[in-house]
This record gives structure tokens, sequence and C-alpha cells, in this order.
């Protein structure tokens, strides 16, 4: 397969991802948006949510900093669920603490912050070798060859040191938006740490998402002896038998059925 070919089918995949992203993040603001949001119903939609993220950062290790679309679809989810994460966070701080969105968050921010440095510092770098730049900032070759890779999930980002020796060697403002990344991130973790903490479990260890969501589950079926039955008989059942039952369900739970059914 040719490079342009490649690009196509890159651009191709990082657009259905945004789209999937996008109807996401909408469908779970309609969700927030009614008199009483199904918890479930966010939970599918976060974890519809987190699969696009990771398949977003996946692509981005397949590709080149020089790559057309992945900064750009990186930047536009990024923002849409920064805007979801900021508006849950105030206004239902309950379903926040079942949700792992600031996890997302900050995953999205290191990989477009790497992307980002690769790209910078090897457009300051034209003329010059890696070598020649690597002796005047001070790095070995191999850190700065990481750098300019830009790999979502492969070198951290440069200390603010290192941002300012290159800086002073490129011309370039690393040190301002590496030190805007890191202030987000540290952010974000403090929020998760919070979140975890606020959920935490009867031996006094904070609890991770998936953990928190068994609780709910727990606490839900403790309220509804019907429902505790229903699932006592469902794991008894053949592996036929369940996909069967999950299938009815999933069709009783589409929007348009509950709509019809609250009518």
């Amino acid at each position: 397969m040719d490079q342009a070919v490649h690009s196509r089918t890159h651009l191709a995949q990082l657009n259905d991802l945004e789209a999937r992203v996008t109807r996401a993040l909408a469908a779970t603001h309609d969700e927030l948006a009614t008199e009483q949001p199904s918890l479930p119903e966010l939970l599918e939609l976060d974890s519809e949510i987190a699969g696009c993220v990771q398949d977003v950062l996946g692509l981005g290790s397949q590709l080149r900093p020089s790559s057309p679309g992945w900064s750009e679809t990186a930047a536009n989810v990024w923002k849409g669920l920064e805007g979801l994460f900021n508006m849950i966070a105030v206004e239902h701080p309950d379903i926040d603490r079942a949700l792992g969105l600031d996890e997302q968050l900050q995953e999205l921010i290191l990989a477009s912050t790497r992307w980002n440095v690769a790209v910078t510092v090897s457009t300051a770098r034209a003329g010059k070798t890696v070598r020649e730049v690597a002796n005047e900032v001070g790095m070995s070759i191999g850190y700065l060859s990481e750098l300019e890779g830009g790999k979502p999930r492969s070198v951290g980002l440069p200390s603010p040191g290192m941002c300012t020796k290159i800086d002073n060697a490129l011309g370039t403002d690393l040190r301002t938006r590496v030190g805007d990344a890191r202030a987000k991130i540290a952010a974000l973790e403090e929020h998760a740490r919070r979140r975890r903490s606020s959920a935490a479990s009867t031996t006094g260890q904070p609890l991770t998402s998936f953990e928190f969501r068994l609780q709910i589950v727990a606490d839900t079926m403790g309220r509804d002896v019907q429902l505790l039955a229903f699932v006592e008989r469902f794991v008894l059942l053949s592996d036929s038998a369940r996909r069967g039952v999950e299938k009815l369900v999933e069709e009783l739970s589409s929007s348009d059925q509950r709509s019809a059914l609250i009518r």
C-alpha cells in the first residue's frame, strides 16, 4: 500500500473515531438533560468514549508526527471531552464519581502534548542535524529522536529545565506549552484521586471506576429483590441463552423504546 493510500485510510479511521466520540458525547449530554439520568446508560456511553480514546491513541502510535489528521482529531476529542467533564463535575457530582472521564482526559492531554512537542522540535530543527541539536541542548541523540517520534505512549514530557534548553537552542516555546499541559494533568490526577476516595469501600481503600460500578449494581440489587433474582438466574444460563437475553435487554433499552414506554 503506497503512502497516499495509507494517509487516506488513516484519515478515514480518524474521521470515523471523531464521529463516534461526537455521537457519544451528544448522547451523554442528552441523557444528563433528562429528569432522571440513567446511570447504566451513562456508563455504557462512558465505555464507548473510553474505547474511542484508546483507539485514537493506538492509531497515533502507528503514525508519524508529520502525518495529517491525528493532532486535529485528538484536539477535537480533547475539547469535547473536557467540556463534558467540567459540566458533569459541577452539575452532577454523584454521576462524576462513577465515570472515568478524568482518566481519558489525562491520556489525551499527555499524548497530544507529546505530539505537539515532536512537531515543534522537528520543525524548528530544520537545517540542523539531530546530533548538532542534541549537543547544543545537552541531551542524548536517542532522547531527542524519541521526542521527535512523538508516539502517544512512548517517552514522557520533557522537564521544565530541558524545555528551557530546547527553547534557547531552537527559539521555541515548549516550556509554556508543556507547563500548561502538566498543570492540567496534575489537576485531573487530583480530581481522580478525590473521586476514588469519595467512593471508598468499607475496607477504606479507594475504589477504581470499575469497582464503583460494581458497587452501584450491588446497591441497586440490594434494594430490588426481583432484580437480584433475575441476575441470579441469568448467571446460571448457558452462554447462548445469555447472549439471547443480552440482545433482548439491549433492544428494550434502546432510546426509542424507552421513550415509548415513558409515554
